[in-house]
Protein backbone atom coordinates (compact mmCIF):
# COMPACT_ATOMS: atom_id res chain seq x y z
CA UNK A 1 0.00 0.00 0.00
CA UNK A 2 1.23 3.53 -0.64
CA UNK A 3 1.61 6.11 1.76
CA UNK A 4 -0.76 8.33 2.43
CA UNK A 5 0.34 11.78 1.91
CA UNK A 6 -1.26 15.45 2.04
CA UNK A 7 -2.00 17.69 -1.14
CA UNK A 8 0.06 19.53 -1.39
CA UNK A 9 3.04 18.08 1.61
CA UNK A 10 3.96 20.15 3.99
CA UNK A 11 7.82 21.18 4.11
CA UNK A 12 9.97 22.76 6.86
CA UNK A 13 13.02 24.45 5.96
CA UNK A 14 15.64 25.49 8.87
CA UNK A 15 19.07 27.04 8.29
CA UNK A 16 20.45 30.42 8.49
CA UNK A 17 20.48 33.69 6.65
CA UNK A 18 24.49 34.29 5.67
CA UNK A 19 26.14 37.52 4.41
CA UNK A 20 28.45 36.47 2.18
CA UNK A 21 31.41 38.94 1.01
CA UNK A 22 33.43 38.12 -1.86
CA UNK A 23 36.49 40.91 -1.73
CA UNK A 24 34.23 44.41 -1.43
CA UNK A 25 31.14 43.11 -2.60
CA UNK A 26 28.76 41.23 0.25
CA UNK A 27 25.19 39.86 -0.69
CA UNK A 28 22.72 37.81 0.93
CA UNK A 29 23.08 33.67 1.12
CA UNK A 30 22.64 30.82 2.59
CA UNK A 31 21.21 27.43 2.38
CA UNK A 32 17.55 28.52 3.40
CA UNK A 33 17.29 30.88 0.55
CA UNK A 34 18.62 28.58 -2.17
CA UNK A 35 16.54 26.25 -0.79
CA UNK A 36 13.18 28.60 -1.34
CA UNK A 37 14.32 29.67 -4.45
CA UNK A 38 14.01 25.85 -5.51
CA UNK A 39 10.37 25.20 -3.88
CA UNK A 40 9.33 28.46 -5.24
CA UNK A 41 10.25 27.39 -8.87
CA UNK A 42 8.21 24.30 -8.91
CA UNK A 43 5.06 26.00 -6.93
CA UNK A 44 5.83 24.86 -3.45
CA UNK A 45 4.94 27.16 -0.47
CA UNK A 46 7.12 26.39 2.10
CA UNK A 47 7.83 27.58 5.67
CA UNK A 48 11.27 28.93 6.75
CA UNK A 49 12.92 28.72 9.99
CA UNK A 50 16.32 31.21 10.03
CA UNK A 51 17.91 33.47 12.26
CA UNK A 52 18.80 36.80 11.12
CA UNK A 53 19.23 40.51 12.98
CA UNK A 54 16.62 42.41 13.69
CA UNK A 55 14.54 43.87 10.69
CA UNK A 56 16.09 41.85 7.93
CA UNK A 57 14.28 40.90 4.63
CA UNK A 58 15.03 38.19 2.47
CA UNK A 59 12.96 38.45 -0.63
CA UNK A 60 13.67 34.65 -1.39
CA UNK A 61 10.69 34.09 1.44
CA UNK A 62 8.53 36.30 -0.16
CA UNK A 63 5.95 34.16 -1.25
CA UNK A 64 6.66 31.53 2.03
CA UNK A 65 5.78 31.50 5.11
CA UNK A 66 8.59 32.44 7.05
CA UNK A 67 9.93 33.48 10.64
CA UNK A 68 12.68 34.49 12.10
CA UNK A 69 14.80 33.73 15.10
CA UNK A 70 16.48 37.36 15.58
CA UNK A 71 19.83 38.22 17.02
CA UNK A 72 22.65 40.79 17.49
CA UNK A 73 24.68 38.97 14.61
CA UNK A 74 24.62 36.89 11.84
CA UNK A 75 26.24 34.26 10.23
CA UNK A 76 29.23 35.78 7.77
CA UNK A 77 31.10 34.25 5.29
CA UNK A 78 34.71 35.73 3.43
CA UNK A 79 35.11 34.13 0.56
CA UNK A 80 38.74 34.30 -0.51
CA UNK A 81 39.26 33.83 -4.06
CA UNK A 82 42.87 32.71 -5.76
CA UNK A 83 42.75 31.42 -9.15
CA UNK A 84 40.53 28.45 -8.95
CA UNK A 85 40.82 28.30 -5.00
CA UNK A 86 38.18 29.15 -2.82
CA UNK A 87 39.12 29.81 1.01
CA UNK A 88 35.66 30.02 3.13
CA UNK A 89 36.32 32.18 6.80
CA UNK A 90 33.84 33.00 9.45
CA UNK A 91 33.64 36.49 10.63
CA UNK A 92 30.39 35.93 12.79
CA UNK A 93 28.04 33.43 13.72
CA UNK A 94 24.72 33.48 15.40
CA UNK A 95 23.80 34.01 18.78
CA UNK A 96 22.37 30.44 18.83
CA UNK A 97 21.54 27.55 17.70
CA UNK A 98 17.75 27.07 15.84
CA UNK A 99 16.19 24.22 17.37
CA UNK A 100 12.78 22.68 17.18
CA UNK A 101 11.18 24.80 19.84
CA UNK A 102 11.67 27.82 17.33
CA UNK A 103 8.83 26.18 15.04
CA UNK A 104 5.51 27.53 15.64
CA UNK A 105 3.26 25.03 16.77
CA UNK A 106 1.30 25.10 13.64
CA UNK A 107 4.45 24.02 11.66
CA UNK A 108 5.12 20.90 14.25
CA UNK A 109 3.57 18.38 11.91
CA UNK A 110 5.42 18.92 8.64
CA UNK A 111 5.46 16.27 6.57
CA UNK A 112 9.45 16.60 5.53
CA UNK A 113 11.76 18.84 7.01
CA UNK A 114 14.93 20.52 5.31
CA UNK A 115 17.59 21.06 7.78
CA UNK A 116 20.59 22.73 6.27
CA UNK A 117 23.72 23.76 8.99
CA UNK A 118 26.00 26.23 7.68
CA UNK A 119 28.56 24.87 10.88
CA UNK A 120 28.39 22.25 13.42
CA UNK A 121 26.25 24.21 15.94
CA UNK A 122 24.01 26.42 13.82
CA UNK A 123 21.05 23.97 14.06
CA UNK A 124 20.27 21.97 16.99
CA UNK A 125 19.61 18.89 14.79
CA UNK A 126 18.89 16.34 17.63
CA UNK A 127 15.58 18.68 18.26
CA UNK A 128 14.31 18.00 15.26
CA UNK A 129 15.24 14.60 14.81
CA UNK A 130 12.82 14.27 17.25
CA UNK A 131 10.27 15.62 15.66
CA UNK A 132 7.53 13.28 13.73
CA UNK A 133 8.24 14.22 10.09
CA UNK A 134 8.32 11.31 8.07
CA UNK A 135 10.83 12.39 5.80
CA UNK A 136 14.45 14.41 6.66
CA UNK A 137 16.58 15.89 4.34
CA UNK A 138 19.65 16.46 5.74
CA UNK A 139 21.67 18.69 3.75
CA UNK A 140 25.36 18.23 5.93
CA UNK A 141 27.91 20.57 5.07
CA UNK A 142 27.94 22.07 7.80
CA UNK A 143 28.28 19.10 10.19
CA UNK A 144 31.40 18.47 7.84
CA UNK A 145 33.31 21.75 8.61
CA UNK A 146 35.65 22.36 11.58
CA UNK A 147 36.31 26.29 12.15
CA UNK A 148 40.36 27.23 13.27
CA UNK A 149 40.36 29.98 15.67
CA UNK A 150 41.25 32.27 12.36
CA UNK A 151 37.71 31.61 11.44
CA UNK A 152 39.50 29.17 8.46
CA UNK A 153 37.33 26.75 7.62
CA UNK A 154 38.18 22.81 6.64
CA UNK A 155 36.70 19.71 6.02
CA UNK A 156 36.87 16.76 8.34
CA UNK A 157 38.34 13.53 7.47
CA UNK A 158 35.04 11.02 7.89
CA UNK A 159 31.79 11.27 8.18
CA UNK A 160 31.05 13.68 11.60
CA UNK A 161 29.70 11.91 14.70
CA UNK A 162 27.09 14.34 14.53
CA UNK A 163 26.58 13.46 11.02
CA UNK A 164 25.84 9.30 11.78
CA UNK A 165 24.24 10.29 14.77
CA UNK A 166 21.64 12.15 13.09
CA UNK A 167 21.15 9.31 10.63
CA UNK A 168 18.07 6.82 10.67
CA UNK A 169 15.51 5.55 8.45
CA UNK A 170 13.65 8.95 7.64
CA UNK A 171 16.84 10.71 6.52
CA UNK A 172 18.48 11.44 2.90
CA UNK A 173 21.93 12.85 3.14
CA UNK A 174 23.02 15.48 0.79
CA UNK A 175 26.73 16.17 0.47
CA UNK A 176 29.11 17.46 -2.28
CA UNK A 177 31.85 15.50 -3.96
CA UNK A 178 34.53 18.23 -1.88
CA UNK A 179 32.90 17.21 1.10
CA UNK A 180 33.18 13.62 0.66
CA UNK A 181 36.73 13.59 -0.96
CA UNK A 182 38.77 13.02 2.02
CA UNK A 183 36.64 9.84 3.91
CA UNK A 184 37.88 6.87 3.34
CA UNK A 185 36.90 4.10 0.83
CA UNK A 186 33.61 2.94 1.08
CA UNK A 187 32.62 5.33 3.79
CA UNK A 188 29.82 7.03 1.73
CA UNK A 189 28.36 3.25 1.82
CA UNK A 190 28.66 2.92 5.32
CA UNK A 191 26.73 5.68 5.88
CA UNK A 192 24.41 4.79 3.43
CA UNK A 193 23.52 1.79 5.43
CA UNK A 194 22.45 4.21 8.06
CA UNK A 195 20.10 6.01 6.95
CA UNK A 196 17.03 6.26 3.61
CA UNK A 197 20.19 7.58 1.27
CA UNK A 198 23.19 9.43 0.49
CA UNK A 199 23.16 11.63 -1.83
CA UNK A 200 26.66 13.16 -3.68
CA UNK A 201 26.64 16.19 -5.94
CA UNK A 202 29.08 16.44 -7.95
CA UNK A 203 28.88 19.56 -10.33
CA UNK A 204 29.16 19.72 -13.51
CA UNK A 205 29.23 15.58 -13.43
CA UNK A 206 25.56 15.39 -11.93
CA UNK A 207 24.88 13.47 -8.68
CA UNK A 208 25.22 9.49 -7.40
CA UNK A 209 22.57 8.16 -5.05
CA UNK A 210 23.68 5.69 -2.64
CA UNK A 211 21.06 3.22 -1.38
CA UNK A 212 21.80 0.48 0.97
CA UNK A 213 21.00 -2.52 -1.11
CA UNK A 214 21.13 -1.20 -4.35
CA UNK A 215 23.20 -0.09 -7.12
CA UNK A 216 24.34 3.75 -7.32
CA UNK A 217 22.09 5.90 -9.03
CA UNK A 218 23.99 8.31 -11.07
CA UNK A 219 21.64 11.56 -12.14
CA UNK A 220 23.42 13.00 -15.23
CA UNK A 221 23.41 17.08 -14.53
CA UNK A 222 21.50 19.37 -16.79
CA UNK A 223 22.62 21.82 -19.35
CA UNK A 224 23.51 24.91 -18.02
CA UNK A 225 25.78 27.86 -18.81
CA UNK A 226 27.52 28.60 -14.88
CA UNK A 227 27.49 31.77 -13.87
CA UNK A 228 27.94 31.02 -10.28
CA UNK A 229 28.04 27.56 -8.75
CA UNK A 230 26.72 29.00 -4.81
CA UNK A 231 23.72 27.16 -3.16
CA UNK A 232 23.45 24.86 -6.28
CA UNK A 233 23.46 22.11 -4.01
CA UNK A 234 20.76 23.34 -1.74
CA UNK A 235 18.22 24.12 -4.43
CA UNK A 236 19.28 20.03 -5.82
CA UNK A 237 18.55 18.95 -2.50
CA UNK A 238 15.05 20.85 -1.98
CA UNK A 239 14.05 19.96 -5.16
CA UNK A 240 15.04 16.25 -4.65
CA UNK A 241 13.23 16.06 -1.25
CA UNK A 242 9.74 17.83 -2.51
CA UNK A 243 10.08 15.11 -5.54
CA UNK A 244 10.44 12.11 -3.55
CA UNK A 245 7.64 13.52 -0.75
CA UNK A 246 4.97 14.28 -3.84
CA UNK A 247 5.56 10.64 -4.67
CA UNK A 248 8.62 10.24 -7.29
CA UNK A 249 11.27 7.74 -7.56
CA UNK A 250 14.75 8.72 -6.71
CA UNK A 251 15.39 8.76 -10.42
CA UNK A 252 12.50 10.90 -11.35
CA UNK A 253 13.68 13.32 -8.09
CA UNK A 254 17.20 13.29 -9.45
CA UNK A 255 16.16 14.35 -13.15
CA UNK A 256 13.73 17.21 -11.59
CA UNK A 257 16.67 18.29 -8.98
CA UNK A 258 19.23 18.86 -11.44
CA UNK A 259 17.06 21.00 -14.03
CA UNK A 260 16.73 22.90 -10.75
CA UNK A 261 20.66 23.19 -9.78
CA UNK A 262 20.96 23.95 -13.55
CA UNK A 263 18.57 26.66 -13.29
CA UNK A 264 20.29 27.90 -10.53
CA UNK A 265 24.11 28.24 -11.20
CA UNK A 266 23.06 30.60 -14.49
CA UNK A 267 22.70 33.54 -11.71
CA UNK A 268 24.37 35.18 -9.10
CA UNK A 269 22.92 34.55 -5.68
CA UNK A 270 19.78 33.40 -4.44
CA UNK A 271 17.45 35.08 -6.97
CA UNK A 272 13.88 34.36 -8.55
CA UNK A 273 13.73 31.23 -10.48
CA UNK A 274 11.60 30.57 -13.71
CA UNK A 275 8.76 28.07 -13.34
CA UNK A 276 10.07 24.35 -13.93
CA UNK A 277 8.35 21.12 -13.80
CA UNK A 278 6.20 20.63 -10.70
CA UNK A 279 6.74 18.20 -8.46
CA UNK A 280 3.55 16.40 -9.17
CA UNK A 281 4.68 15.85 -12.47
CA UNK A 282 8.31 14.35 -11.46
CA UNK A 283 5.88 11.68 -9.85
CA UNK A 284 4.28 10.47 -12.76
Amino acid sequence: MSEARRAPPQTVVVGAVTEDRFGSATRPGGSAPYAARALEALGIRARILTSAPPGTAIDAFATHEHTYVSGATTLSFAHDVEGAERRLRVLSTPDRALAAGDLPSSWRDADALILAPLLPDDIDIESFAARSASRIALVAQGLQRQVARDGVVTLLDEPAAALRAACDERTSVFLSLEEVAPWPGGAVEDLARLCARVVVTRGAGGADVYRAGHEVLHVEAAPATPVDTTGAGDAFAAAFTAALTCGATDERAGVLAARVAAATVEHVGPVRLPPLATTEGAAR
